[in-house]
This record gives structure tokens, sequence and C-alpha cells, in this order.
């Protein structure tokens, strides 16, 4: 049996912005209809609130997909049924503060383009299939494709269907979340603290794909959606107001979203005032998630994270000042519980556990570099580099 670590879930949020950090995108055609994948391997159509505006250059025509790490589970990889001769996804992408590939804790993947509907999709452990893969210290081969993994007698067995993506990622950018608990065991087990009201001691673990869409924005402007992501922090506020809000950090902010629904659709887009040449703002500019009982109860929980913050924490070779620049989709995950636990019930002091924004682009500039890889995969990472 396996022990699983806790890895904590978050809230999307939707800025208009860009990155010249990460990997580039390939034209498309946006505009497919998003569908979220069940434990049950059945898939149906969600709608997604478009933002506002003029489509700009680089909007609807491009495409891609962002894998998002949001499940209580280890860094893991996901193997198509559909596509058998391809190596686990993401094959080339290292994880951060690890040499190896995957999906970390707290982190997001950009993965290329499905130009075929992936089929039933399913989850491998990174730590129980690394030793297949050379290149990473182990004594196997490159063989070991997705269809050799799920043939195998012995290491089909750590395989965990997610669900079904019965539409091709061709169109749009499309945003997956894998998410939801393992089943408890003797070794771990787990609450409906972690995992929500409904979970028995049964696996949850599932993937939603939600399609994001761009417009056009001025440059001292930041469009910002948000997407309720995290269980733990749904869970933690116990139906008391949750309120998303940016501004100077320690003063009054404006609200941008209030109460977003748990895993629901994006609401019409906030349009953020920012000083984009005042370089020491971003700094002391930022986001505030909070929650309290109401106006005479007070806030229960606080946690701001400025711009400059953000932009290392998902880009550290960048700066902010060229991070927010370019007129480009951008996710802001809300990633991490507000009190995280080991399992064996200390505090968790790691970073990426805890409460953090990361930002991933969702349309990348048409000259942002040419591709990493084989997976044409960017990471976002949580750095620890003490900033």
């Amino acid at each position: 049996m396996h022990t699983f670590p806790r890895v904590t879930v978050g809230i999307v949020m939707a800025l208009m912005c860009a990155c010249s950090d990460l990997a580039k995108g390939t034209a498309g055609d946006a505009g497919s209809p998003p569908r979220v994948a069940g434990g049950d391997g059945g898939a149906r159509p969600e709608t997604n609130a478009p933002l506002e505006g003029t489509a700009t250059a680089l909007g609807p025509t491009e495409r891609g997909v962002i894998l998002v790490h949001a499940a209580t589970f280890p860094s893991f990889r996901l193997c198509f049924e559909n596509e058998p001769d391809a190596l686990p996804q993401p094959d080339a992408t290292v994880m951060p503060e690890a040499n190896v590939v995957g999906v970390e804790v707290g982190s997001a993947v950009r993965l290329p383009p499905r130009e075929t509907a992936p089929g039933r999709v399913f989850l491998f452990e990174e730590a129980l299939i690394r030793p297949l893969y050379a290149a990473f210290g182990g004594t196997g081969s490159e063989e070991w494709t997705c269809g050799k993994l799920l043939k195998s007698p012995t290491r089909s067995d750590d395989a965990i269907l997610l669900g079904s993506l019965d539409a091709p990622l061709s169109q749009g950018v499309h945003l997956l979340v894998v998410h939801g608990c393992p089943k408890s065991t003797a070794v771990r087990t787990y609450t409906a603290a972690e995992c929500g009201a409904a979970y028995s001691g049964e696996s949850t673990l599932t993937i939603s794909d939600t399609v994001l869409q761009g417009t056009a924005r001025a440059s001292d402007e930041l469009p910002v959606q948000v997407v309720h992501l995290s269980q733990a922090l749904e869970t933690a506020r116990q139906g008391k107001t949750l309120t998303v809000s940016f501004g100077k950090l320690g003063g009054a902010m404006k609200v941008v979203a209030t109460d977003p629904p748990l895993f629901g659709q994006p609401a019409a887009p906030e349009r953020l005032a920012y000083a984009p040449d005042a370089t020491a703002e971003y700094a002391t500019t930022g986001f505030r998630v909070a929650y309290g009982g109401g106006a005479d109860a007070g806030t229960l929980l606080s946690v701001e994270q400025s711009l400059a913050r953000v932009q290392k924490l998902s880009s550290p070779r960048d700066l902010p000042q060229n991070y927010y620049a370019q007129a480009s989709n951008y996710v802001l995950l809300m990633l991490g519980d507000p009190a995280p636990k080991l399992a064996d019930g200390g505090v968790d002091d790691d970073e990426r556990r805890g409460l953090h924004l990361l930002a991933v682009p969702v349309i990348e500039p048409r000259d942002a570099g040419a591709d990493s890889g084989p997976d044409a995969g960017a990471v976002v990472a949580a750095a620890s580099d003490g900033g």
C-alpha cells in the first residue's frame, strides 16, 4: 500500500497579461464547449462565460492545455487511452525542485493541444513509474509508452481512472484540473474535511475540462476572473463569506469576487486598474483572499500575495514589469490549505501545500520561444525562492 502525502487544491483566477518565460502555444480556433469528466468515466458539457471585449490576434486563434494538480495525491503523470504510443504526460517538463518530469504538488504544466479525443484518462503516481525510465535513474528503457503501461499485468494496477474526455482538446485553451481524493487505506485515511462532505472512503479522483477564452485589454488594466477549486478552503470557511480582492496590500481593496461557487464556471471578468510602469508597486499591490463571519464577526482568514510574489513563484527568471506587460490571459491559481497538516497531524511548512498563488498564461505570445521538448510543456512552480 502507498502512503499519499497531502496535496491541496485551489482557486483559479484569469488575469489578462503575458508571460515570456513559458512555452509557445500553437494556432487554432477557439470556442469548443468545455466538458467535465467524472469518476464514472462519463463526460458532460459545461458552459463558460467568455471574456468581454474584442479578441486580440493572440486570443481565439491560440490553443493548448493547462494541466493543474488540485488533488490530494502525490506528483503524477497522465496517460490518455487514445494515445497508446505516447509517453505518460508530461514527458519533458521537469517538476519544481526535482530533476524528473511530472505534475508536482502545487503546480501546473502546459501541454500541447490533443488533436484526437483523449478518451479515458489514467493517473500514475510519478514515483511508481520513475524506475522504468533510464533518463531519470531507472533501469528500464524508454519504451514504456502508455499503451505498454496500461496492458502490463503489473503496471496497470498502478493506473487510476479519472474519467473520460470524449472531445479533442484542439480548439481553444483547455484548463484540465485533477482534483479529489484517493481511496482511504489502513496506512492513510482521508476525511470529509479534506475531500468534501460526499467523501466516504472511496476514490473521488477525477478530471475536469473548462475552455478559457481571451479578449483585448488596455495596458493599464488586468481583467480578472475567479474560479473556485479549493475544497480545503471551502471546508474551512463553513459557509462564511469568501472574498477575493485586489489593491494595495494591507489597505482597502476592490472586491473581485464574492462567494465564487466551488468548481463552478467563471463569471464575467472584473477589469482592475494598475500602474505597469511603477515598478515599486509590484511589491505593494496584489491580492487578498479572506473569509469571515459577517459585518460584526470580523475576518477569520486573510492571506495576501503581491504581484511581484505571484510573478516570482510563477516565472522566476522574469521581471514583474515584463511578466504583466503583454495582452494574454492568465489563470491565477490559488493553491494550498489554510492550515496544512502532515499525515501525523503536525504542521506542514511546505509552501507548496500552504496557501499560495501561481500565475499560468492562458494565451501565449506567438514569439514566446521554441518548444522545450516532446510535450512542449512549461511548468509553473511554487519555487522556494525566499522572496
